[in-house]
């Protein structure tokens, strides 16, 4: 079955590819590697000054590079001139990284080691192989890539089937810049060429995905680093002393933005009983209002707007009551689905206990922070929640109860540059306490001995 890029606005095939075989794939893996034993000789202001020109490349043809990701996505402009700014800004801040990366030196106590040092070293992983999504095609390749390159190691990808394009794209963006032209390699192909790639030869993995692909991978990818990240079900705990027209605005966006195809978009709130009322009428009244291919996009494929919509069905069968939205748009035979705010009666329910990758707002009242705390936590992902509360100490006292990599106070998620330190606990990942440019080096102790003596704890005893 052949490949195909879809614009999900419309339903039109943009292009149509076939799957990499198990050669294609191991080829890559070589030809990425035979090219990175040469890259990592380059010095940092070498590679600095191709980095450089990537940033022009990037400004050059940032026209062609947003209408790609809007056509084959469906993302908004807005949207797409965030993923596009963010990893030009990335450039300098994983450059600025690297150059804080030193060797280390180590002297050993003089009497039990005289003349002893060692130095930890830090080297590149070899060949980093990336497998992700299609919701943000350009943010995540080009700020795992950069890293990457800068660290000295190469780059095996495989985008996902649906934003195949964007990730042509993405290499050709470096081979303009003058970067080796093997040095990044892309893989077209479904999951099977996923699993291909897992089961290759490179040296590191990431992938950011489902819980179920990321348990396949940790079977399969053997004693090699992996880093994953596997989606969230976060959740806004909106409390009595709460600014209700912030919290109304940031969840409305949190919870809509991209069609709500998002790892970290808002997939619950709690809002304490004293204040709900106001807080519906507030989060009703915007999401009410937001606008069909000007405030939010398609689903990327029908299948997945089904999922969603049949979810909301369900919802409303269990004695939640839609607000608004959750319908079917028939718009230029494209995949749409009018944004939504649904009132829970309780959160037992599949929209709201499962990761629901839609543009869904529910809702379920509670009788106070405690138990908003407690449902927050009462899920098996932990990638991230929001706290809403004029009271900074006690929101920054609920952000150390609740258990996410990620904790927004007054809003509901933000990145930092290069998307860096993005981590989830629970099954929503691996978490980790490294930066990117950490995660694409590996580490080498290489100690000296110029004494020329013998220790004194060698034989004979």
């Amino acid at each position: 079955m052949k490949i195909q890029s879809i614009n999900p606005a419309n339903g039109k095939i943009l292009k149509e590819f076939e799957n990499f075989t198990k050669a294609k794939v191991d080829s890559a893996v070589e030809n990425a590697r035979d090219t990175q034993i040469t890259w990592q000789k380059t010095t940092f202001e070498e590679r600095a000054e191709l980095f450089k020109r990537l940033k022009k490349v990037m400004h050059k043809r940032s026209a062609e590079i947003l209408e790609l990701i809007k056509e084959e996505t469906g993302k908004m402009t807005p949207d797409c001139e965030a993923e596009l700014y963010d990893v030009i800004d990335a450039v300098d801040y994983y450059l600025g990284e690297f150059s804080k990366v030193k060797i280390q030196n180590y002297t050993f106590n003089p009497e039990t080691f005289p003349k002893t040092t060692a130095e930890i070293q830090y080297v590149p992983q070899g060949v980093i192989g990336l497998i992700l999504p299609w919701n943000f095609p350009f943010y995540p390749p080009m700020v795992y890539i950069i890293p990457a390159l800068v660290s000295g190691s190469a780059v095996v990808f495989k985008p996902s089937e649906y934003s195949t394009l964007v990730g042509l794209l993405c290499k050709e963006l470096f081979v303009e810049a003058s970067f080796p032209k093997d040095l990044i390699q892309i893989l077209i192909g479904d999951e099977k060429v996923g699993k291909l790639l897992v089961k290759s030869s490179i040296n590191k993995l990431f992938m950011i995905g489902s819980v179920e692909a990321g348990k396949d991978i940790l079977q399969n990818f053997g004693i090699r680093p992996v880093q994953l990240e596997l989606g969230g079900n976060s959740a806004a705990l909106v409390l009595e002393d709460a600014d209700l027209n912030l919290a109304a605005k940031s969840i409305a966006w949190g919870g809509t933005y991209n069609a709500g195809q998002e790892c970290v978009s808002v997939k619950r709130v709690y809002v304490v009983k004293k204040v709900a009322d106001k807080f519906l009428v507030k989060i009703t009244k915007i999401v009410k209002n937001l606008r069909a291919g000007i405030d939010y996009g398609p689903y990327i494929r029908m299948e997945a707007l089904e999922k969603v919509y049949r979810r909301i069905q369900d919802s409303r069968k269990n004695g939640a009551k839609v607000l608004c939205g959750g319908d079917k748009l028939d718009r230029n035979n494209g995949y749409w689905l009018s944004p939504s705010v649904i009132l829970a009666k309780n959160d037992d329910i599949e929209l709201i206990k499962k990761e629901t990758f839609g543009n869904t707002v529910p809702v379920v009242i509670v009788k106070n922070e405690d138990e908003a705390i407690s449902k927050a936590n009462d899920t098996n992902y932990g990638l991230s929640n929001s706290v809403f509360s004029m009271n900074i100490k006690n929101a920054e006292e609920i952000a150390v109860k609740l258990e996410s990599g990620l904790v927004s106070i007054n809003e509901t998620f933000i990145t930092f540059p290069g998307w860096d330190h993005w981590t989830g606990w629970k099954d929503s990942g691996i978490e980790t306490t490294e930066s990117k440019i950490q995660q694409c080096l590996k580490k080498k102790v290489v100690s000296k001995n110029e004494s020329g003596k013998k220790r004194s704890f060698w034989y004979p005893y």
